[in-house]
């Protein structure tokens, strides 16, 4: 038997049962009868029918820096030139602004953020974050995913690109929410701790010199570092062996 057609602010055991009002069989079922939720409250959340602060802005600007040869290194996916990011920007009608940042190639994420997700952000309460996010993870599906409270990813928006547009926007809208609380982001956030252990991240020096470099770590006050067995002199079991021990 196909399943009923469901539509908007409905249930799909709400088909062939009027819960709009107190005459429904709602009541007959146990149930209280079913009101849709007004498309205002499922796409504008307000507090007593005006919105405590807006989003008006949300700009993205794409970065690149070389990196000095004297300090490139060498990574998985080879040696690394340049670092590329994209620094976005959601300003809001309170003068608080927000900062995020983004990784992926810079023009297109910015293409991303200023074309697509920016008009979805635009007129929102940064407060309400979750919902922002919803709206831009699920683009056109946006409004029955808020309706039913399930999400419905457009196909479109789960791929590497966008995520990473959308998650530079989220993390400058809880950059707003951390500013209009008065606590840092991370209480914002939800603490466990107050300081975090840092590491250094490196060890592709070749040879005998991966041993300064750790040290040089370690003289900086790092308690700790990520070392990579195979250095910038190429991978050989002896190699390997040596630098370790």
């Amino acid at each position: 038997m196909p399943l009923p057609l469901v539509g908007p602010g409905m249930r799909r055991d709400d088909v062939g049962v009027d819960r709009t009002t107190d005459q429904g069989t709602g009541s007959q079922c146990g149930h209280p009868p079913f009101t849709p939720i007004p498309p205002c409250d499922i796409l504008g959340p307000t507090v007593q029918g005006t919105p405590s602060m807006k989003i008006t802005r949300v700009t993205a600007i794409p970065m690149s820096a070389p990196v000095p040869p004297a300090n490139r290194h060498r990574t998985d996916l080879g040696t690394k030139v340049k670092s590329d990011a994209t620094l976005i920007r959601v300003e809001t009608d309170t003068g608080l602004v927000g900062i995020g940042a983004a990784l992926g190639t810079p023009p297109i994420v910015k293409a991303i953020v200023e074309h697509e997700l920016a008009p979805e952000c635009e007129g929102e309460d940064p407060m309400f974050s979750e919902r922002i996010f919803e709206k831009m993870y699920n683009g056109s599906r946006a409004r029955p995913a808020l309706e039913r409270g399930v999400t419905q990813a457009d196909e479109s928006r789960r791929r590497g690109g966008i995520m990473e547009a959308i998650a530079g926007v989220d993390i400058a809208i809880w950059d707003v929410k951390s500013q209009a609380l008065g606590v840092p982001l991370y209480h914002a956030l939800g603490a466990v701790r107050s300081s975090v252990r840092g590491y250094a991240s490196g060890g592709w020096a070749p040879g005998d010199e991966a041993e300064q470099e750790l040290g040089g770590y370690a003289a900086k006050g790092f308690t700790a570092v990520k070392m990579r067995v195979v250095g910038r002199d190429g991978f050989s079991i002896p190699n390997c062996v040596r630098r370790v021990a």
